[in-house]
């Protein structure tokens, strides 16, 4: 039996296609109004398990960041960078462009979070053929919290910052990802920019 598990699943855009690819999905989305939609979505589903979680290094109850711009998907534990993003520097200095409207906070409200590393053993999962992570600057942190079992996935894809940063006190850069999956026994096999080149995603496989 073939695993998913999606960190940050968001309206279930790419659920849609992990569906197809494997036999189950463990998909993780802490905002509650999405939680809910994909609940809806997929209740007639028994591949797909949706979880209200945000995953982290620890298990606890801490504060997310809602913004409600475009999808939602800026949405974080992690306070945004208003500085730069209001700042004029978020594009070149000749740009007129100068805020994206997705990243700034409407509200906040507390979310439970949870390490994969205890997930993963409440469910006895022993093999993770993809872990997708978009965990708005936590994506590192993500791996982390899986502890000695990261040695179980076999592939996956994480975002990371490569430019200006968009939150606050993360340890989300490229230059932190690579060594750390290197050292941990993965290769990096693919990479795009996106968020006008300060985002990077880097898809890896195990060596």
């Amino acid at each position: 039996m073939t695993t998913c598990i999606e960190v940050g699943a968001n309206q279930g855009t790419d659920t849609d296609r992990f569906v197809e690819q494997y036999d189950r999905v463990f998909a993780f989305e802490p905002i509650h109004e999405l939680y809910a939609k994909l609940c809806e979505k997929y209740k007639f589903n028994s591949q797909v398990h949706i979880f209200p979680f945000a995953i982290d290094i620890e298990n606890s109850f801490k504060n997310f960041n809602i913004s409600t711009g475009y999808d939602w998907g800026s949405s974080s534990l992690f306070d945004f960078n208003t500085k730069d993003i209001l700042g004029g520097k978020w594009m070149p200095p000749d740009s007129e462009y100068e805020f994206r409207a997705d990243l700034a906070k409407d509200h906040s409200y507390t979310v439970p979070t949870i390490t994969l590393y205890d997930f993963i053993t409440l469910y006895n999962i022993s093999k993770i053929d993809y872990l997708h992570i978009d965990a708005q600057g936590n994506d590192i942190n993500v791996l982390k919290s899986l502890k000695d079992k990261l040695s179980i996935v076999q592939s996956g894809v994480i975002e990371v910052s490569c430019g200006l940063e968009i939150y606050l006190g993360t340890q989300n850069r490229v230059e932190d990802a690579i060594p750390f999956l290197n050292s941990n026994g993965f290769s990096i096999t693919d990479s795009f920019t996106q968020t006008e080149g300060h985002e990077i995603n880097l898809f890896f496989k195990k060596k």
